[in-house]
C-alpha cells in the first residue's frame, strides 16, 4: 500500500470485449468515463524515435501530429505500429495502460481524462479493465515517474490547463 496513491480497482472481463465501444455497451460504463491509452512513436531529428504514451478519453481522439507531437518535440508523431506497441510495452493490444509502462516513458494525459474522479483503463491484457483514481495517481505521481504537461494535456502537478482545439466525438477504436 502507498499512502496518497488512490484507489485501482481491477474487474475480470470478456477479453472479446476489450476494445472499448463494445465494452462500454457490454457493461454499462459510459464512453466519457472509459480512457484509452495509445502508444506514439515520436521522430526526432537524427532518425531518433521515442515512444510515450496518451491517455486520452474514449469520447475524444488524441491530437497526435498537433499537440502530442508538440509536447514530445518531435518533428512528427503517430500511433506506434500494434507489433511495435506490443512488444515495447510487454503488454495486450487492446489493453494497454498507463500503469506499468517501461522507464523513462512520457505518458501524456489529456485534461478531460485527468478531471475524471476515476477513468477505466485497459489493465495490460484483454481479459481486465482498471478503474484508476486519476487525479491521485496524476498528484502523487505513481501513474508513471514522467507525466508531460502542455496545452491541453495535463501534467502531475497542474490540473487545470484548457485545450489545445475542440475534439470531435470519434472514440479511438
Amino acid at each position: 500500500d502507498h499512502p496518497g496513491a488512490g484507489q485501482v480497482s481491477v474487474a475480470e472481463i470478456d477479453p472479446d470485449l476489450a476494445d472499448t465501444a463494445a465494452f462500454c455497451a457490454t457493461y454499462g460504463v459510459a464512453l466519457d468515463e472509459s480512457a484509452n491509452c495509445v502508444v506514439l512513436a515520436a521522430k526526432r531529428s537524427g532518425g531518433v524515435t521515442q515512444l510515450a504514451a496518451c491517455l486520452v478519453l474514449a469520447t475524444t481522439r488524441a491530437d497526435v501530429n498537433g499537440l502530442a507531437r508538440r509536447t514530445l518535440e518531435a518533428r512528427k508523431a503517430s500511433f506506434a505500429p500494434m507489433d511495435a506497441a506490443v512488444a515495447e510495452t510487454g503488454m495486450e493490444y487492446g489493453g494497454i495502460t498507463p500503469v506499468g509502462l517501461p522507464p523513462g516513458w512520457p505518458v501524456l494525459v489529456d485534461e478531460a481524462v485527468a478531471a475524471l474522479p476515476g477513468a477505466v483503463v485497459g489493465s495490460g491484457v484483454r481479459r481486465s479493465k482498471l478503474l484508476l483514481d486519476i487525479h491521485q495517481r496524476l498528484h502523487h505521481a505513481s501513474l508513471h515517474h514522467h507525466v508531460e504537461r502542455a496545452g491541453g494535456l495535463v501534467g502531475q502537478d497542474d490540473l487545470g490547463l484548457q485545450r489545445d482545439r475542440h475534439r470531435d466525438a470519434d472514440t479511438l477504436l
